[in-house]
């Protein structure tokens, strides 16, 4: 994808002789060819090698006295007599043998460069490796858990002579890795003992003292935020998943910080909190109490726009965020800039600066601010050039930009490209920029770069619920056949109650328009309290996004249904419905405003599905059916308010006198309304049966 350049063939046919001449073959000789493959100006290139013969060990030679055996020594590095001279493989080799020694009571082992030296026949290898003296360390004073981070601690040393200016290095790494760990007054010193042909015992001595832990934080001088609002910002306090976090000098700093920059977004701009006084109990626990300097209240004052080279009333749009006489958040003056380099991509200004500059007043109490926008030459896109997929087509990849040639260049339809490409789910790398090309004077050429990643996956999981007993999941799935991205999948989920077993196909681009194309086969069994059911089902759907938060989706749905052991007082007048084919159409559509729909905290999500079954399609049965979901998200503070209501409606057609049991509602259970049993909720039969 790149121009074929002479000189830069010539180097890459350089670094190739390179990695060969390091493998063992001194006379390699690499010629770049290059071909026109007859489409348009591209072109083939071909490397041409000629290793010429390798170069070939006649000996090794060890130091003298190496303290290891000799069948040992020469597994771990790898060559011998006869093998090829690869100093890749001799490098390998020595860093094989330098891990054995110092796990194995040799920390201050380490190796040279290996290098081969030229000899009748051959080369002769001699191995650079120095063992240096055995030495043992122990640990006193320690829990052995605790002893395995200290060792690493001492690993990251190793391969120095370990002498008494290294030991007190060595002790004063260990007191850090525990006051890391909360042990504030940790001290470790050390004592030698031998030096024979055994080698040396070092023995760490370790006074731990209390771990600890902030159990109590008390504010001074916080006249006009409460600590019930200052206390959220401590991780000291805050955080921790199992056990409170321990207390480190760096992470006091680093909440005070934090708590200095929440006070500057409430305009107090020359707040400072300090460590007044730390009480620490005998068990470890911790008291700080924080002296709070509020200074003075600011409000915004002047607030002024200067905006050169393109038209200023889009800025003062977002300018009108920032009110005179609002308390002077520099947080949300960081917003407005943020928002203005935003209209500046958008209007095709990649280049442009917003920048901002202030001027507390201390007299007035107030910040005056002014906000410079500086366009810079406007852009267009030119041409688009994709790379780096070898499996997947570049197709798939075009049809995913958000930039289009002949538009502005916009930062956010960059970014929305990348969203788009890391979706696809296999790109590991995704990358959007603009590349040195002849293009004319205000257009800017684009490479779209990606990086590929196995498009196979296997996953599983297991798990228990009080309702299904042990459940669990299989799938086996590819999501990029043939590069096109489609996906083909199938898996298998179980619990104690239900069964079932799929196979799905997607095409994401029916007919390279954005329509999705999805194909199920799934076969399912149920064991219920009304009744047993055994389906086979096909169900086929198109689905298309109406914007960024509507879509919408006809599904067709042929289902064999065999219904066993229904409960009596579940039948409804006239002959049960037990087994009978379904054949059913609806449409499905849904609209999604969250702000995030893992843990949303503000927006809706609406849904809603008709389905109808009727002998024109050649169903058994005919009803329709009928489901609603209605959403919404509320935040205050810390809090966030979630409403949900869902309704569903069913009702029978033509000669179907009864709906089949398993197309009814039942309520009840985690999936629908907690604190009852599932389907406990709705009409019961006398026994008590839903």
């Amino acid at each position: 994808d790149r121009p074929v350049v002479w000189a830069w063939l010539r180097g890459d046919a350089e670094e190739i002789e390179r990695v060969f001449r390091e493998e063992g073959f001194p006379d390699v000789r690499v010629e770049p060819r290059v071909r026109p493959d007859g489409v348009g100006q591209w072109a083939r290139v071909t490397f041409a090698v000629s290793p010429g013969e390798p170069r070939r060990i006649v000996g090794v030679e060890w130091p003298e006295g190496f303290p290891m055996e000799a069948w040992r020594r020469e597994a771990l590095l790898g060559l011998g007599a006869g093998d090829r001279a690869s100093l890749p493989a001799l490098r390998e080799g020595l860093g094989r043998i330098v891990t054995f020694l110092r796990r194995y009571g040799y920390p201050e082992a380490r190796a040279g460069e290996g290098t081969f030296e030229p000899a009748a026949g051959g080369v002769r290898l001699r191995v650079p490796v120095e063992a240096g003296r055995p030495v043992r360390f122990r640990f006193e004073g320690v829990a052995e858990e605790r002893k395995r981070s200290l060792r690493r601690a001492l690993e990251e040393r190793y391969g120095r002579p370990v002498d008494d200016a290294w030991l007190r290095e060595a002790a004063d790494a260990l007191a850090e890795v525990l006051r890391a760990d909360g042990y504030r007054d940790a001290a470790v010193r050390f004592r030698q003992a031998g030096g024979g042909p055994e080698g040396r015992v070092i023995t760490f001595v370790v006074a731990l003292g209390p771990r600890v832990v902030v159990k109590r934080v008390r504010f001074h001088g916080n006249d006009s935020l409460p600590a019930r609002r200052l206390l959220p910002y401590l991780s000291l306090v805050q955080g921790g998943l199992l056990r409170p976090p321990p207390f480190t000098q760096d992470a006091l700093d680093r909440d005070l910080r934090v708590l200095a920059e929440y006070y500057a977004t409430k305009g107090f701009w020359d707040a400072r909190i300090e460590l007044q006084e730390m009480a620490i109990a005998p068990t470890g626990a911790a008291t700080l109490d924080l002296r709070v300097v509020e200074g003075p209240r600011y409000r915004w004052g002047e607030i002024g726009l200067r905006v050169d080279g393109t038209e200023p009333a889009p800025f003062r749009e977002a300018l009108g965020r920032l009110r005179r006489g609002d308390w002077a958040d520099p947080g949300a003056l960081e917003s407005v800039r943020k928002e203005m380099v935003g209209i500046l991509g958008a209007a095709g200004y990649p280049e442009g600066r917003v920048t901002y500059r202030t001027v507390v007043r201390p007299d007035g109490a107030t910040v005056d601010a002014e906000i410079r926008v500086e366009a810079g030459p406007r852009v267009r896109v030119g041409k688009i050039v994709v790379s780096g997929n070898t499996r997947t087509q570049t197709k798939v990849i075009r049809r995913e930009l958000a930039l289009k040639p002949g538009r502005f260049w916009d930062p956010a339809a960059v970014r929305e490209t990348r969203r788009r490409l890391y979706r696809l789910g296999f790109f590991q790398r995704a990358e959007v920029r603009p590349v040195p090309t002849l293009a004319p004077a205000g257009t800017r050429d684009l490479e779209v770069r990606v990086e590929e990643q196995d498009a196979g996956l296997a996953e599983f999981g297991l798990g228990y619920g009080t309702e299904e007993g042990v459940k669990g999941f299989l799938g086996l799935s590819h999501g990029n056949l043939g590069g096109y991205g489609r996906s083909l999948g199938g898996r298998y989920d179980f619990d104690r109650l239900e069964r079932s077993l799929g196979l799905h196909f997607r095409e994401p681009w029916l007919f390279n328009h954005p329509v999705d194309l999805r194909l199920s086969l799934i076969r399912r069994t149920a064991d219920l309290d009304a009744y047993n059911l055994t389906s086979v089902a096909f169900q086929g759907s198109l689905e298309r996004r109406f914007g960024p938060r509507a879509r919408g989706s006809l599904a067709y749905t042929l289902e064999e249904n065999r219904l066993t052991d229904v409960n009596p007082e579940a039948l409804e007048a006239g002959d049960p419905t037990t087994s009978y084919l379904l054949s059913s159409v609806g449409p499905f559509v849904a609209w999604d405003s969250r702000d995030d729909p893992f843990n949303p905290r503000s927006g809706f999500y609406h849904e809603a599905q008709a389905e109808w079954a009727s002998a024109l399609l050649g169903s058994e049965v005919e009803f329709e059916r009928y489901t609603g979901t209605v959403s919404g998200f509320w935040t205050s503070g810390r809090f966030t308010l979630a409403l949900l209501a869902r309704g569903g409606l069913a009702l029978t057609l033509g000669r179907t006198a009864e709906l089949p049991v398993n197309k009814r509602f039942f309520l009840g259970g985690r999936g629908s309304v907690r604190g009852f049993q599932r389907d406990a909720i709705g009409p019961r039969s006398a026994d008590g049966t839903p």
